[in-house]
């Protein structure tokens, strides 16, 4: 650690070169399996070429990639790049998201011709930036620039933002905070992102 405090020239050389792939690329990806979330959307963003699809699935990603559905899906992408069948697989949006809905069934295969979070101009889509505040909320201004709340280890902090008006919440999201534990040299941080209906 002291010679190389981030170890980013080691984690460099372990990394995929995605900018490298040729071939046409069929992706999977998922907002619920963590472990693989992140290199399936850097994967289909970071491919130099056009030829490339990305389905986010709704489920766990194991169960969707075996289902009927799917497996003839990628069966008809494989017989376009291999066998060279003309079967429309070139329409085939190149996004096609589920949204998880909280107490209702998820919305499957919205087709972009994106990833939305990537060029909100070119969707519906607009991105949102939020402060933590004093009064554990999440506010659109930063009304502040120093917060300082604390909790025992037993305990947590919960900030919570309303929407005014039905949303879906599409993409990536991002906490930036600066904190400190004064009777501790290290410790870990766990972020969760959690909907709740209107009633709690």
């Amino acid at each position: 650690m002291e010679k190389y405090p981030n170890c980013r020239d080691y984690w460099d050389d372990k990394r995929a070169r995605m900018d490298k792939i040729e071939v046409p690329a069929y992706i999977l990806g998922s907002f619920s399996t963590m472990l693989h979330t992140i290199g399936s959307f850097r994967g289909f963003e970071e491919i130099p070429h056009q030829k490339k699809w990305i389905t986010v699935h709704a489920t766990q990603e194991w169960f969707d990639l075996y289902r009927k559905a799917r497996t003839e899906n990628l069966q008809k992408f494989f017989d376009h790049y291999l066998k060279g069948i003309g079967n429309g697989w070139e329409q085939t949006p190149p996004v096609r998201l589920a949204v998880l809905g909280f107490n209702k069934p998820p919305i499957l295969d919205l087709p972009f011709g994106q990833l939305p979070w990537l060029a909100p101009a070119a969707t519906d889509s607009t991105q949102t930036r939020l402060y933590l505040s004093h009064g554990k909320t999440l506010k659109p201004v930063n009304d502040s620039k120093y917060i300082a709340l604390g909790y025992g280890d037993t305990e947590h902090l919960t900030f919570t933002y309303v929407f005014d008006q039905p949303i879906k919440l599409l993409g990536p999201t991002k906490l930036v905070v600066s904190i400190s534990c004064p009777s501790k040299p290290d410790f870990d941080v766990y972020a969760q992102l959690r909907k709740r209906e209107k009633h709690g």
